[in-house]
Parts: structure tokens; sequence; C-alpha cells
């Protein structure tokens, strides 16, 4: 399943966590398209909740890391919004352990 073309307008700067996490699991078609508008939503808005904050990765005032569950899903995200140039880089999306 190849969504490059749906996700290619992300208003972010480094999505390629999204294809790798894509390749390395093959996760269903609804995981996909719930990850996909979350990780449009954090381009444009990166503190969404439920996303935290990871106060040990974040470096104040330079940059903030935060990490989310995405909903309705068993996909983890973690990703960064350097305040300088408001971009937001995704560090990881992963299917999370243990959760059904």
């Amino acid at each position: 399943m190849d969504t490059r073309d749906t996700v290619a307008e992300v208003p972010l700067g480094d999505i390629d966590p999204f294809w790798e996490w894509l390749e390395r699991e093959d996760p269903r078609f609804n995981e996909v398209t719930l990850v996909r508008q979350w990780i449009e939503r954090a381009g444009e808005a990166p503190w969404l909740e439920p996303s935290v904050e990871i106060p040990e990765l974040s470096d104040k005032p330079m940059h903030q890391v935060r990490q989310v569950v995405v909903p309705e899903t068993t996909v983890e995200v973690i990703y960064r919004e350097t305040y300088a140039t408001g971009a937001v880089d995704l560090i990881a999306v992963m299917g999370v352990c243990g959760k059904s």
C-alpha cells in the first residue's frame, strides 16, 4: 500500500519515519489513515492532545519533543517542534507492544 501521494503535502519537515513504519510493520489501512491524519494535524498544531512533552529530550527554548499513542490505534508517534522555524519533524513511528 503506497499512500505517498496523499501524505506528500503534509506541512512537516522530516516524515521518513512514517514511510519506514509502513515498510517495517505493514499496518492495517485504518491505522495508516488515522496516523496520517494525526501527523497532518500535528504539523499544524504540535501541542495537540493527547500528546505529551518528553522533557528529557526537549531543549527549550530550541525545541520540544512530544509523544502520542494515536487515538484508536496501537501506534506511537514521537516528534520534535523547532521553535525558531515552527518545523515539526518525526523522530519515530512504531507499533506499541502489548496494546490491542
